[in-house]
């Protein structure tokens, strides 16, 4: 018969047999999977037929997980079952028999794309890692074909059962009914959802995250163009936990949407109406008288709330910290709705607690507005009077004479003044000691 080597073909009794060790075959099967998995396949389907049994769990699907394989194999089994790699290769089932700690180890130190594959690689995987991921995010999902993201969620409410915070930021092909089959799967505990940006997500989607969301204490809604007042109206019934709601650009929500939110979730801290233009008065009392500890309220381009509007506000909700509006949408001829001298005043007295005042392109504001800040304000951090033509620099100088907390120097800026030319003389006490002559 001759010399026979690994790898040699050798005729015995006519039939036909290949002397190949079972991890070289393991290995290269591994190794074209990862350039090619239906050329791979096509190879363990020859090999079956040559009587060459090729073990298919060796088959992954990117290449980057086997290029980790090949670089950390040796490693990973040595600390993992304190044995040589040879004596580890031999075993069948190696990796099913890694600890939870050590997995749950190995899994913080992967993206969470590698995590959904991972929990992929067997039983015992799926398992650990399905019942321990709390946080995830499908964001790296988005930059793919439009159907990739609704598959991508569809597996991870098989995978996942005890997510808490879920981030679809920018998930725009997202689909009501893949929303609704995550959230009946995967979130009986859901704390914090990012669903900003996601267009065709609809009332039916916020339904369901409405039913899952008992827990539910931050929701990001910004963008979300297609939700009218009927999913604010079931966020309201059944999200009584609600604590953090951003609802910008959410352009169909109405007064009779907000008042039901408002009717449910009164435990609303910081709020996030801007762009809402179907926001009125009616809209904005009765999110002040149902929510009284608000601590922020944004209302930048809600064109229809005026100035008694925003006295209502600080009336209602004292422990207010934070608050924004401008009117930048505003056209000449709506000019008697713009937030003038009055509101601003009122913010400053009911509200000593503000933290942060925005009053982007309030063009009525005079110096009155910035004299009541001036004396009732100590504990600002952040001013916008960006493009306010009708302050002058000695009013809002006093403004930040009376705040240490506000800088106009260096990394440390926090009073923003574009557009007003004469502003930009105004100077922190930090500023003025650093221009102080030597003499």
């Amino acid at each position: 018969m001759g010399t026979s080597w690994p790898g040699k073909e050798v005729f015995a009794n006519g039939k036909r047999a290949l002397r190949v060790h079972d991890a070289e075959v393991d290995q290269l099967v591994g190794e074209c999977s990862a350039c090619n998995l239906h050329t791979a396949l096509a190879l363990v389907a020859k090999m079956r037929g040559l009587g060459i049994q090729a073990r298919c769990d060796k088959l992954v699907m990117q290449p980057t997980l086997a290029m980790q394989r090949r670089k950390q194999r040796r490693f990973q089994q040595q600390m993992a079952f304190c044995r040589t790699p040879a004596d580890a290769a031999n075993q069948p089932g190696q990796w099913g028999h890694l600890t939870g700690d050590l997995l749950l180890a190995l899994a913080r130190l992967l993206s969470d794309a590698d995590v959904q594959v991972a929990a992929c690689v067997c039983h015992a995987w799926r398992d650990t890692i399905g019942s321990s991921v709390r946080c995830i995010s499908f964001t790296w999902a988005a930059r793919g074909a439009p159907d990739q993201v609704n598959s991508v969620v569809c597996g991870a409410a098989v995978l996942f059962r005890a997510l808490r915070s879920i981030s679809l930021r920018r998930c725009a092909a997202l689909s009501d009914d893949v929303l609704a089959r995550l959230m009946r799967s995967s979130c009986p505990q859901l704390e914090v959802l990012d669903l900003s940006c996601c267009r065709c997500v609809g009332d039916e989607g916020i339904a369901a995250v409405a039913t899952a969301g008992g827990q539910l204490h931050t929701l990001n809604l910004s963008s979300c163009c297609q939700l009218t007042d009927a999913a604010f109206a079931a966020l309201g019934a059944r999200c009584g936990a609600l604590v953090h709601l951003n609802a910008c650009g959410c352009e169909r929500l109405s007064d009779a949407g907000l008042a039901a939110l408002a009717a449910g979730a009164r435990n609303l801290r910081n709020v996030n109406l801007g762009w809402c233009e179907r926001i009125m008065a009616a809209g904005v009392e009765a999110l002040a008288a149902g929510c009284p500890g608000l601590r922020a309220l944004d209302l930048c381009g809600c064109i229809w709330v005026s100035s008694s509007d925003v006295v209502v506000v600080a009336r209602l909700c004292p422990l207010l910290a934070a608050f924004a509006c401008n009117a930048a949408a505003l056209s000449v001829g709506c000019c008697a709705l713009q937030v003038g001298d009055a509101g601003v005043v009122a913010v400053a007295r009911l509200c000593p607690q503000l933290t942060a005042l925005g009053l982007h392109c309030c063009r009525r504001l005079t110096d009155a507005a910035m004299g009541a800040a001036a004396a009732h304000l100590r504990h600002l951090g952040s001013l916008n009077v960006s493009g306010c033509v009708s302050l002058s620099p000695r009013a809002v100088q006093a403004v930040v004479d009376a705040n240490p907390g506000l800088h106009t120097c260096g990394m440390r800026r926090n009073v923003i003044v574009g557009g007003v030319l004469p502003l930009i003389g105004v100077d922190c006490a930090c500023r003025k000691v650093l221009v102080q002559p030597a003499w």
